[in-house]
């Protein structure tokens, strides 16, 4: 019997929760952000960057090793036991129903990701087309969740992390070929605030400084942070570890 490990699994055994983790801070909401900062600001806020990762990296980091040094006690379970249930269900009620509005963008840039693949847009208003798509993505979704337990969901969020990965690169690439990128890569990394960028035709301007504030919210949302301890406890990790 073979004993090699598939790419996929063998990525998944190196990340381990982090691919859900990326799922849950990659979504429509922060690949919109990002995509519009850098169409109106170019590279200028290439900076944020150095301070966001390791920042999400740190947070993520201690939020595994609380679970894992407690028995497997998560941060909502510890505020619920330590501090009290009220606080829980202060923190838990609004973070479950800001959610649901941020699954409803997850399901629309599904949707519109199928469509796109055969070269079309999503009808507008709510065709039958649209809504037996959304309700087909919705149960295989539920199905891989519920059905496959974690190591499953876990594999193919790394295998759809690595097409994102594979995106990424290639784009780059494309990118790197002019030698100007690189000057402008180089001056994006100065922390800077750049200039409000005006709206054509109209008198409003669009402000840096609050795309580095959408930028850094993005980057680690409060759901990730408190489910990050259950996800190292499912996926088996101990203080050897």
């Amino acid at each position: 019997m073979s004993t090699r490990i598939p790419l996929v699994g063998a990525f998944a055994k190196l990340v381990g929760p982090a691919a859900l983790t990326a799922a849950g801070m990659i979504g429509a909401g922060a690949v919109a952000t990002r995509l519009l900062a850098g169409a109106w600001f170019g590279f200028d806020l290439l900076w944020v960057a150095l301070y966001v990762i390791p920042m999400v990296i740190f947070t993520l980091d201690s939020a595994s090793r609380v679970a894992v040094f407690s028995g497997g006690r998560g941060m909502m379970t510890m505020i619920r036991g330590d501090i009290g249930e009220w606080l829980a269900w202060g923190i838990f009620i609004p973070m479950f129903l800001v959610n649901i509005v941020v699954a409803m963008s997850q399901a629309s840039a599904m949707v519109e990701g199928v469509y796109g693949a055969f070269g079309q847009l999503p009808p507008a208003g709510g065709s039958p087309g649209v809504i037996v798509v959304t309700v087909a993505l919705t149960g295989v979704t539920l199905a891989a969740a519920v059905l496959g337990g974690y190591k499953r969901v876990e594999k193919i969020m790394t295998g759809l992390l690595l097409v994102i990965l594979l995106s990424f690169v290639v784009v780059a690439i494309k990118g790197l070929l002019d030698w100007r990128t690189w000057v402008d890569l180089g001056r994006g990394l100065v922390p800077q605030i750049p200039a409000p960028e005006p709206v054509f035709g109209t008198p409003r301007a669009r402000d840096g400084l609050t795309q580095v504030m959408g930028i850094a919210g993005q980057a680690l949302p409060p759901a990730v942070f408190l489910s990050y301890g259950y996800l190292a406890k499912n996926a088996g990790y101990s203080t050897a570890d």
